[in-house]
C-alpha cells in the first residue's frame, strides 16, 4: 500500500481535498491508502508537474514518498503512465476506483 494525497483544483491551483474541523485546508485528511501496483510507474500530468513539485518543497523529508495527485472536476486522478495515457484512477468524494 502507498499513500496518495489528492488535491482538488480550484482557480488552477492545487489545495488539499479536505479541510479539518476548523475549515483550514489538510492534507494529511487528504490521504488514502492504495495498492502499490496502481502507482508503479505513474507520474504526475505535465501541467500540474511544476505545482506539485513546488508544494512538496515545503513537506518534511518523512512525507517524501507521498504521491500528491490532482483530481478534475470529473474525479479524474491526473497521473499518468509511461506513454502518457491517464492510469485510470477516479475518486468519488469516498474512495478510489481503477477503470482498468
Amino acid at each position: 500500500t502507498r499513500i496518495l494525497r489528492l488535491a482538488r483544483i480550484r482557480n488552477g491551483n492545487l489545495a488539499p481535498w479536505c479541510v479539518d474541523a476548523g475549515g483550514e485546508p489538510s492534507w494529511p485528511l487528504s490521504e488514502v491508502g492504495v495498492p502499490a501496483r496502481w502507482l508503479e510507474g505513474v507520474q504526475v500530468h505535465p501541467h500540474w508537474r511544476e505545482q506539485v513539485e513546488a508544494l512538496r518543497r515545503d513537506w518534511p523529508k518523512w512525507e517524501s514518498k507521498i504521491l500528491l495527485a490532482p483530481v478534475d472536476d470529473e474525479g479524474n486522478v491526473l497521473l499518468m503512465d509511461a506513454t502518457g495515457t491517464l492510469v485510470g484512477l477516479r475518486y468519488d468524494g469516498m474512495g478510489l476506483t481503477r477503470e482498468n
